[in-house]
């Protein structure tokens, strides 16, 4: 509906090697590691997943209007959100 899968695929993918980057150095375990993933990916994405499950049932058009707003906006807290934390790794390399 939003065309926003491959953005997903990825996005999903970087937070996964943060979390298997801690469970593999040795500063979580990896049941930990993983749960965290999950949860900070549930929690970072749930308004863009929530907004696009309203739009996938073609709601009258004043309400898929107000709807598509409400998603841009989601969208632009995900990216802010998504940019303020730290690459995977980043901080091993500034310390090398």
């Amino acid at each position: 509906m939003t065309g926003y899968g491959l953005s997903d695929a990825y996005r999903d993918a970087e937070l996964l090697a943060g979390a298997l980057h801690a469970a593999l150095s040795g500063r979580r375990d990896e049941p930990a590691a993983l749960a965290g993933y999950r949860s900070a990916r549930d929690q970072i994405f749930r308004d863009v997943f929530e907004l696009t499950c309203a739009l996938a049932a073609y709601p009258p058009v004043p309400e898929f209007v107000e709807l598509q707003k409400q998603l841009g906006q989601a969208i632009d807290q995900q990216s802010a959100e998504l940019a303020a934390r730290p690459l995977p790794g980043e901080r091993e390399l500034a310390r090398a």
